[in-house]
């Protein structure tokens, strides 16, 4: 028959101890902090993405790969250019990984209550704790990846921006005000289509491995920080792989924006040989083209005809190394959190 008590919390990314769980609001704020910690660590190969990324193929090419990329960035703007931007990262990665992470802890909440009112369980649930099937896992966090959406896409717009304002030529380095009034409201969403198209499909592929892995690892016990840490990592590689090509699109349509600023330069009849030299840099590594991109379906189009294929791919080394610590980081430091807050402030 049914059992009449309530199911038995499961690994959720909500962590319950003693019977308790914390509420939506704090975790909100727990997210928001450990999607600051994770960023904040793998920053400067975000950086070094960005730039492989919005530079051409062929003799357009400006850095030879990630050793490259970093040590000309180090040489022309110093430690500190790997770093441009962060503040902007700070400001949008907290909302985003709050969104995120409530989101999909609310969603998978949903379907475990669904699960065990319908007395349904897993096919390998022998403990009967009524945990996600596949599915479900894989529409929780694409549904997820949806809901911040709408907070990704501006955050990244001014990220990229201020991470490529320094191969524009400009003498003193832009603030993130002035890069938020620069953009202005109108195209603040530019590329939201590829940011939409690459956070659902890789939010569909990461959460729906993320916590099976989990729970496999942990061989339905809580699992050591160390399986926590892999279990994200590997989670967070193959869901990066598949929607790198995303990725590539988003990066190429929000550095767009670059072109009518190389134009000034090169234009510019009073322009010294030093701004020119790195107007047409800005030029050759991608951050403007001649054309320009008409959405996400055209700039892939221009991607392959003109690139190839492979261009698409370009910068997943770093992307990987990006993502997978990323969000084994994030979740590591979330959920112990969530344990550590439950602990102090448990009744």
């Amino acid at each position: 028959g049914h059992q009449t008590d309530p199911p038995p919390e499961i690994h959720t990314l909500f962590v319950k101890m003693a019977g308790q769980e914390i509420n939506q609001g704090v975790g909100f704020v727990l997210g928001g902090l450990a999607g600051i910690v994770g960023a904040s660590a793998v920053f400067p190969m975000d950086s070094i993405k960005t730039r492989l990324q919005n530079q051409r193929g062929g003799s357009g090419r400006v850095y030879k790969g990630i050793v490259d990329c970093g040590r000309q960035v180090i040489a022309r703007e110093g430690l500190r250019g790997l770093y441009r931007g962060l503040p902007a990262q700070w400001v949008g990665i907290g909302p985003e990984k709050a969104v995120k992470l409530g989101s999909n802890t609310f969603l998978r909440r949903y379907f475990r209550d669904r699960n065990y009112a319908k007395g349904e369980q897993h096919p390998n649930d022998t403990a009967r704790t009524f945990r996600l099937t596949y599915p479900q896992e894989m529409i929780a966090g694409g549904l997820a990846g949806l809901a911040h959406v709408g907070v990704t896409s501006p955050y990244e717009m001014v990220k990229i921006r201020l991470q490529l304002s320094a191969e524009s030529g400009a003498t003193k380095p832009p603030t993130l005000v002035g890069v938020v009034r620069e953009i202005g409201l109108r195209n603040m969403f530019r590329g939201s289509s590829a940011c939409l198209l690459r956070d659902v499909s890789f939010s569909v592929v990461y959460f729906g491995l993320y916590h099976p892995l989990r729970h496999y690892l942990g061989g339905g016990a809580d699992p050591t920080f160390s399986m926590q840490l892999l279990a994200g990592t590997a989670a967070g590689s193959l869901a990066s792989s598949m929607s790198t090509p995303f990725d590539v699109i988003k990066t190429r349509l929000q550095a767009q924006q670059q072109q009518s600023l190389v134009e000034e330069i090169l234009g510019s009849s009073t322009a010294g040989s030093t701004s020119e030299g790195a107007a047409r840099q800005v030029s050759a590594s991608g951050a403007a083209t001649s054309g320009g991109y008409r959405g996400v379906a055209d700039c892939a189009r221009q991607i392959v005809r003109q690139e190839g294929v492979g261009a698409l791919f370009h910068g997943i080394t770093p992307r990987l190394l990006i993502i997978s610590p990323l969000f084994g980081i994030t979740f590591l430091v979330y959920e112990n959190l969530v344990s550590g807050w439950l602990y102090f402030h448990g009744a």
